[in-house]
């Protein structure tokens, strides 16, 4: 008996019976994945966030962050998280990004990237990258130098051979902050 030739309530019950199994056998390999690639990566990077110190996310940084990535900033942590690994793709950036935010509160995911992201010239975290880029400590910079720093994160290497995009992207960063507040 073919498919189309069985009584309606059977199809039903199949197609019930089929998507019940789907879903659960979906699940299981989320968490299976989860705890066997995105947990130890995940456990990883968190033990080199309090050697960063606290300093490392100014509350300017964190507000240009806010502003600039808002709750996609989950996607940067999973780069951070995958670039550690060297095991990159768009895919599996998007899958450990939906991870991030299950684990990771937003303030551990500011710090995170504060600590650890790549930030062009050789640079990890903003702390690196302030003292490389401009003598100075997070906390001295300036709404300019820390917008910069922020904007960097999406795309270093993209941002540093074009001043004029980032020129743009920078002005406008600081245009959304001040028309936030």
């Amino acid at each position: 008996m073919r498919f189309s030739q069985l009584p309606m309530h059977h199809a039903l019950k199949f197609i019930a019976i089929f998507l019940v199994v789907a879903t659960l056998s979906i699940t299981a390999v989320v968490i299976g994945y989860d705890l066997i690639y995105f947990q130890p990566a995940l456990s990883e990077a968190q033990k080199k966030v309090p050697l960063a110190g606290k300093s490392t996310l100014t509350p300017l940084l964190e507000r240009y962050l806010e502003a600039a990535y808002g709750p996609n900033l989950q996607f940067h942590v999973a780069r951070v998280l995958l670039y550690s690994k060297r095991e990159h793709s768009v895919l599996r950036e998007f899958f450990w990004g939906r991870l991030v935010g299950f684990h990771l509160t937003a303030k551990e995911q500011y710090n995170l990237v504060a600590s650890q992201a790549f930030l062009g010239s050789g640079h990890y975290g903003f702390a690196s990258a302030a003292q490389g880029m401009f003598a100075k400590s997070v906390e001295q910079l300036s709404p300019e130098e820390a917008a910069t720093l922020v904007i960097l994160l999406q795309a270093p290497s993209s941002y540093e051979s074009n001043p004029e995009r980032m020129a743009r992207r920078r002005e406008s960063l600081l245009k959304k902050v001040k028309n936030s507040h």
